[in-house]
C-alpha cells in the first residue's frame, strides 16, 4: 500500500482514499513486509534512513576491500525460513557456509547448514528491494496521526501519509518517534515494548597488506574477551582480494565500553588481534552496533499497537531476535494487516 508523498505543510491532512501503508525501516524484517503485502495485491512504501537496505545485513566497502560487518550468516529453524532459504540459495543469493563456530555457539544457535551471502551479506536484501518502493537515506524525525490516518516526517521536511503503518527499526528508536509526535501507544503495548533489551557490538574493518593467515575456513568464534568473532572476508567470498578482515568484540565488552572514544576502542580491539593475524594492518574503521541484538525478546510473531488508524511492531525483537525472527515477524504482521485492515477489492 504506497504512501502518499506531499511536502510537509501545517494544514497536510489530505491523502489518497486508496489504503495505503508506511513501512519504516528497511532491514529483512521491513523488506519482507512489504514485499508480502505486494504479492497480496497491496501498496507499500518503505523509509530508510541509510544509504542501502539490509539493516544489520550490512557490508561496506574500505581501503578497497569489502567488509561484512553486520550478521555474518544465516540459518533456519521453521520450515517457513527453510523454504526462503532454500529460494535465495538458488537464486544464488547465498551458498551454503562452514564457519569454525564453538560447541557452545553451535549448541545455542543452530547446528546448520549455514549460509553466506553470496558474494556479501547485502544480496538478500538488495534483491528483496527491487520493484519496491524505498527511500534511501530518508530519516524519520516524528510520526503522528492526522484524521485518522498516520503522518510520517522526515528531516527534510517531507511527510508520507497513509493509513497504516508498520515500525521495524529498534523499540527504543520507534518509541522516540511516536513520542516525537506526541503519540502513545496503548499502556499494555507500551509496557511489553519497553521489556525488550538489545545488547550492543563494536564491529572492527581491518584492512591489510596482505592475506591475514587464518586457518581455514577463515573465520571463528573467539570465547574470550573482548573478541567473540573474526573472519576473513577474502576466504569468505566477500572481498575480491586477500586481507579484509572483520573482528567483532564480545557483548559484554561492547556493553561495558559504548560511550568510551572509538579510538580506544580500536586500539584494544587491534592489540587483542594482532597475535591471530600474519600481515600489517594498513587502515581501520570502527561501527558501533547500538542495538545489535535483542536479548528479551517478544515471543508473539508481532505486536498491534493500535488499530484505529493501524500500527503494527515487527523485526528482530520478536521470537529468537536473529535474522529469522525479523523475517518472519515482517511477514507475519503484513499478512495480519491485509487480512484485518486491507477490504477486499
Amino acid at each position: 500500500m504506497e504512501s502518499v508523498y506531499i511536502r510537509a505543510t501545517p494544514t497536510a491532512t489530505t491523502m489518497d482514499v486508496q489504503p495505503t501503508c508506511t513501512v519504516i525501516g528497511g532491514g529483512l524484517a521491513g523488506l519482507l513486509a512489504a514485499d508480502t503485502m505486494i504479492r497480496l495485491g497491496c501498496k507499500a512504501t518503505i523509509l530508510e534512513k541509510a544509504k542501502g537496505v539490509g539493516g544489520r545485513m550490512a557490508t561496506r566497502r574500505m581501503g578497497g576491500q569489502t567488509f561484512d560487518f553486520g550478521a555474518q550468516s544465516l540459518f533456519g529453524r521453521t520450515p517457513k525460513f527453510q523454504s526462503m532459504l532454500e529460494s535465495w540459495k538458488h537464486a544464488g543469493l547465498i551458498a551454503e557456509w562452514h564457519p569454525d563456530l564453538s560447541a557452545r555457539v553451535r549448541e545455542k544457535k543452530h547446528p546448520g547448514p549455514y549460509f553466506k551471502g553470496n558474494p556479501a551479506m547485502t544480496s538478500v536484501p538488495k534483491y528483496l528491494a527491487e520493484g519496491l518502493t524505498v527511500h534511501l537515506q530518508t530519516r524519520v524525525t516524528a510520526v503522528r496521526t492526522v484524521d485518522a490516518a498516520w503522518s510520517v516526517e522526515t528531516e527534510h521536511n517531507h511527510i508520507f501519509m497513509s493509513q497504516a503503518l508498520i515500525m521495524t527499526a529498534p523499540v527504543p528508536q520507534s518509541l522516540a518517534l511516536l513520542e516525537a509526535g506526541g503519540y502513545e501507544p496503548d499502556r499494555n503495548a507500551l509496557a511489553e515494548l519497553r521489556s525488550v533489551e538489545y545488547t550492543s557490538c563494536f564491529a572492527l574493518m581491518l584492512a591489510l597488506d596482505g592475506p591475514s593467515g587464518l586457518p581455514a575456513p577463515g573465520a571463528m568464534t573467539l570465547d574470550g574477551e573482548p573478541l567473540a568473532w573474526i573472519s576473513d572476508n577474502y576466504a569468505k567470498g566477500v572481498a575480491a582480494r586477500p586481507g579484509a578482515v572483520t573482528v567483532c568484540a564480545s557483548e559484554a565488552f561492547s556493553n561495558e565500553m559504548l560511550e568510551v572514544h572509538p579510538e580506544r576502542i580500536t586500539q584494544i580491539l587491534l592489540d587483542a588481534v594482532r597475535p591471530m593475524i600474519h600481515a600489517h594492518v594498513e587502515s581501520t574503521q570502527l561501527h558501533r552496533w547500538r542495538y545489535s541484538r535483542p536479548v528479551r525478546t517478544l515471543q508473539s510473531s508481532f505486536l498491534v499497537a493500535d488499530t484505529k488508524p493501524p500500527l503494527l511492531f515487527a523485526g528482530d525483537m520478536f521470537g529468537d531476535g536473529d535474522c529469522e525472527s525479523a523475517a518472519l515477524s515482517g511477514t507475519a504482521a503484513a499478512e495480519f494487516l491485509h487480512s484485518t485492515f486491507c477490504p477486499t477489492r
